[in-house]
């Protein structure tokens, strides 16, 4: 009985050790790190497909718009006049995705007509027309798999490649 316990706690010293070697330096720390973030953007990204999340607060003379639905992160600034901007309050929204999908369109919304668009990546500005008033908008856009899958590859490059080995130079005396 007390040999199967000091097996396993040589078992758990032998592990630690090869855990403590393998991690040490700052790339594989780096690369766990990378990993981690990877995988909050991907929980993140599988939760916008259920979920929508609208963020919507006054900053400066605009009306900010933060919003994850559907795999995309878009954020909106609409600009608007000191006395719209003091009604905003700071709102937070969420909800399935099906709730949000039956809000409609008024017919004078103009349609965006997105500037740049490259590698998961959007950027656009121009008019924006709502109950009768002329705004101006701003937005940027990024899918969430823009940002997983370089953080995936870049952690298992940094994590899988291996270490150069250390020449111990001996100075002698």
């Amino acid at each position: 009985m007390h040999g199967v316990g000091h097996e396993n706690s040589f078992c758990q010293f032998s592990i630690t050790m090869i855990m403590r070697e393998f991690f040490k330096g700052w790339r594989r720390k780096t690369g766990l790190v990378t990993l981690v973030l990877a995988c909050m953007v991907m929980g993140i990204w599988l939760r916008s497909r259920l979920v929508v999340d609208q963020i919507t607060f006054a900053r400066g003379n605009a009306l900010q718009i933060l919003n994850s639905d559907n795999g995309t992160f878009v954020w909106l600034a609409i600009e608007m006049t000191a006395d719209e901007i003091r009604a905003i309050r700071f709102v937070w929204q969420s909800g399935p995705t099906k709730s949000f999908d039956k809000v409609e369109q008024s017919e004078d919304d103009t349609k965006l007509v997105r500037e740049w668009k490259f590698c998961g990546f959007s950027f656009g500005e121009g008019p924006f027309a709502t109950n009768g008033q002329s705004l101006r908008l701003k937005y940027l856009g990024i899918f969430y798999s823009s940002i997983t899958i370089p953080l995936a590859v870049i952690s298992a490059w940094i994590i899988l490649t291996p270490l150069k080995k250390q020449v111990i130079r001996r100075t002698s005396d």
